[in-house]
């Protein structure tokens, strides 16, 4: 393939079902994550500090999937005013 048909190549459509589905995993990801912070830190004991290490980690999922959801959200009011959305 030359380099003319690899930029001229049709990209995949995103439909209005990919992106809901996308919505619905980071809603599902964000309430997992949450939930397991929020078990992690009911604990009676101070957390050790790889603890601490794994739940900075944690956090810092939630801010991207958050960051990601509010783009999906945006895609997908994209999508109902009729623009065409590729991967």
């Amino acid at each position: 393939m030359t380099q003319t048909q690899v930029f001229s190549a049709e990209q995949p459509v995103r439909t209005k079902s990919d992106v809901l589905a996308s919505i619905g995993n980071l809603k599902q990801r964000i309430e997992e994550a949450t939930e397991a912070l929020q078990k992690a830190s009911e604990g009676k004991d101070v957390p050790s500090e790889q603890q601490q290490e794994e739940m900075a980690e944690v956090s810092e999922f939630v801010k991207i999937y958050r960051r990601n959801l509010e783009t999906e959200e945006l895609n997908l009011q994209r999508l109902m005013r009729g623009e065409r959305l590729t991967f």
